[in-house]
């Protein structure tokens, strides 16, 4: 048997096995497979109630049982964002990469657009189709409304150190119920809708209209978070906003005082022409 080990460890099989071993160490690879399994996984999930016809309360069901497992269980690899949104709050502020960032967007879109081909091919006889069908005033309120709410939970998330995992999926699970047309808050998935063959599918105007909705929703969750979980639960000095609190050094103050007196001097000398 030791010998039988020692030709594995020795042979081009386990060697190549290694490198592949030291490959899923790199943070930008794992950042971009586990976003990618995760919005294709989100994608399906979501969207599969529309090619059976089902109610709203269905989608609700699989988002709760279906988006919280699947969190926790990538979370350690790419912090389980799946929602190009939430990537951003992530960047600015839970310490992701400016490149992390990128790949997870990236692989967000691939992911959904592998997704929305695999539900054309199983329940449509058409692997891509285009639709006109346009937004309504209620579908914009309610995305803009679901997106404030759902980045505003993940700040709370962020700051407070509750469950993702619990919080994001019942969220999204409700506003499915709740709110009048629904709640997809997600840009990946409002653009991969327009080649989605079913009856939830959208046209490029109203692809532009709800994503800028979305990204007002964001906007407004988001300072607004900023407002009541961070600084409005910081501890701040009396002299955090004084500058004259604030104690400089006597040898800064005289360089300012030099460098103001200077600024001050008229210039006399002759400009040359020419």
């Amino acid at each position: 048997m030791e010998k039988l080990a020692t030709r594995l460890r020795t042979s081009a099989i386990y060697g190549y096995y290694m490198k592949y071993r030291l490959l899923c160490h790199n943070k930008l690879i794992r950042f971009f497979i586990g976003e990618l399994i995760g919005s294709y996984y989100l994608f399906y999930l979501t969207n599969c109630t529309a090619y059976l016809n089902y109610p709203a309360y269905i989608c609700s069901l699989l988002v709760i049982f279906g988006l919280g497992p699947i969190i926790e269980i990538l979370s350690p690899v790419c912090n389980g964002q799946f929602n190009t949104g939430i990537s951003i709050v992530f960047f600015l502020r839970r310490g992701q990469t400016f490149w992390q960032t990128v790949v997870s967007i990236i692989a967000q879109f691939l992911g959904g657009l592998f997704s929305v081909l695999t539900l054309n091919l199983f329940f449509t006889d058409s692997l891509i189709a285009f639709s006109s069908k346009t937004y309504s005033f209620i579908q914009v309120l309610s995305e803009c409304f679901g997106s404030f709410i759902l980045i505003f939970v993940l700040m709370l998330i962020t700051y407070r150190k509750q469950s993702a995992a619990l919080l994001i999926p019942g969220v999204i699970a409700a506003g499915c119920i709740a709110l009048p047309s629904g709640m997809i808050v997600n840009p990946f998935i409002v653009v991969c809708r327009l080649i989605s063959n079913s009856n939830n599918n959208i046209s490029w105007q109203s692809c532009l209209v709800l994503l800028f909705s979305e990204f007002i929703g964001f906007a407004l969750g988001f300072l607004t978070g900023e407002f009541i979980l961070v600084e409005g639960e910081r501890e701040v000095p009396e002299n955090y906003y004084k500058l004259e609190n604030v104690e400089i050094k006597s040898e800064t103050l005289n360089q300012l005082e030099s460098v103001f007196v200077d600024s001050q001097q008229p210039i006399n000398e002759e400009i040359p022409m020419n």
